[in-house]
């Protein structure tokens, strides 16, 4: 619109608008306000920014850090923290043959990587971390062959003498 253009008409029922080309609305700045209107921030400036912003120029957060980098214990630096893998499974090893019972299937294994961990602990080429849960595993499963070991000669006899008996009753009682 041109400036001074006026809007509406009397004929039309309305007052007439003028269009002076500032566009506040015909408003002007409150009384005592910043020139310019609006309402502007609060007296004495406000609380400015962030802190930590560049000197002599916008308030802001600075820079962001160069590089994240992995957390102190993860990634690859080497000898990680914590216990190795093979001490974890020959823990599992021997806490599975106890609770199933499965001596060939998990206490053999188990004792052997658990000598295994074991070795390369004392090597140096794996975490002393581990070194608990290695030796925790290979007492359980050594245990476990031993004992189910035991059990499973005590029952090969009993069963032996329970063959040998029945074939010397047989024979004495003149049957066979």
């Amino acid at each position: 619109m041109e400036s001074g253009a006026e809007i509406g008409g009397p004929e039309r029922g309305h007052g007439v608008v003028r269009f002076d080309g500032d566009e506040s609305g015909g408003y002007g700045p409150p009384p005592g306000g910043p020139p310019g209107g609006g309402y502007g921030g609060p007296p004495g400036g406000g609380y400015g920014g962030p802190p930590g912003g560049p000197p002599g120029g916008p308030p802001g957060y600075g820079p962001p850090p160069t590089g994240y980098g992995a957390p102190q214990g993860y990634g690859p630096s080497g000898a990680s923290s914590g216990a190795s893998g093979m001490a974890i499974a020959a823990l599992v090893l021997g806490i599975v043959s106890w609770m199933a019972g499965t001596t060939l299937l998990t206490s053999i294994p188990g004792v052997i990587v658990a000598r295994m961990e074991l070795k390369k602990i004392e090597r140096g080429e794996s975490s002393g971390e581990g070194k608990i849960l290695a030796q925790i595993g290979f007492w359980a499963s050594l245990a476990n062959i031993i004992v189910f070991g035991g059990l499973f000669v005590l029952w090969c006899g009993f069963f032996g003498l329970g063959i040998v008996l029945s074939l010397f009753g047989a024979a004495a009682s003149g049957g066979g």
